[in-house]
């Protein structure tokens, strides 16, 4: 750092940043740290007390830090994404369905989805299926021959162009697709990844199901039958998907960046207005 003599430090929650952020401390560098999750990580937990500001994804989060130096601005999530989703008309005269496993797909997902396609095939769904690199194969080859209309893809950087087109996507919730989906304001099924650290999806989910943007199923419950019996629901009541569009958008915060970095700014400011 002191090589680097950088103006200011902003830290987002990995276990490199919490050194640089106390360094940042002891040689009086300006410094702020972002919190994606509802649930701070260690990180964040132990460098709070020397960041000067802290930016968090989730109002329930604001609790965990110092009043007055917790401020809710939301994740950052890329214009190009909110751009692709806004360009892709939605298509009425069929269902999509967007199944999103992240960039290295979700296997507990993948299997659900193509044990459910004879049903799916019956409920006219049309499916937008990112699977992952490691699944990709046996995926495409068990929608071969079986006449539903799918596209299924290992990953693409374009996602909004999927989320633009989707009336309900499947996911993991990872804070990065939690605030993908309230910008573009999706209803959401979220099955949280069971294994991440402290259990942050699983919270992440509730904040979400509890402001009825999403419907939350425990990986240990998310078998064919409970799947499909909530896609039935929501496919035959528009209503309800509807209504949980608007919560998803209630939660969305797409200036995020700029909100952050406009605050960066004032930091920065008055760091240097006070030396």
């Amino acid at each position: 750092i002191r090589e680097m003599r950088p103006h200011m430090i902003l830290g987002f929650g990995s276990y490199v940043s919490g050194p640089v952020i106390v360094a940042g401390a002891f040689l009086r560098i300006p410094r702020a740290i972002h919190e994606q999750n509802v649930q701070p990580g260690l990180a964040n937990r132990l460098s709070a007390p020397f960041a000067q500001r802290i930016f968090v994804s989730f109002e329930e989060t604001l609790g965990y830090f110092p009043r007055g130096r917790a401020e809710l601005t939301g994740n950052p999530v890329r214009a190009s994404l909110l751009e692709e989703a806004r360009r892709e008309a939605r298509r009425e005269d069929a269902f999509y369905l967007l199944v999103l496993g992240g960039s290295q797909g979700a296997t507990i997902l993948n299997r659900v989805v193509v044990e459910s396609i004879g049903d799916l095939r019956g409920l006219g769904v049309h499916l937008m299926h990112q699977t992952g690199y490691g699944d990709y194969d046996w995926v495409r080859e068990s929608y071969r021959g079986t006449g539903i209309d799918a596209e299924v893809f290992p990953f693409d950087e374009h996602i909004g162009r999927f989320y633009g087109r989707a009336h309900l996507v499947l996911c993991r919730s990872g804070a990065l697709t939690l605030a993908e989906l309230a910008a573009v304001g999706r209803a959401s099924l979220l099955v949280p990844y069971p294994h991440a650290a402290d259990g942050h999806q699983r919270k992440n989910a509730e904040v979400f199901s509890k402001h009825g943007a999403s419907k939350l199923i425990p990986q240990e419950d998310f078998r064919p039958e409970v799947f499909l019996d909530t896609l039935r629901e929501l496919i035959s009541r528009e209503d309800i998907r509807r209504d949980m569009e608007q919560k998803a958008l209630s939660l969305g915060k797409p200036k995020a960046a700029g909100l952050i970095v406009e605050r960066c700014m004032e930091l920065l400011e008055g760091c240097t207005g006070a030396r």
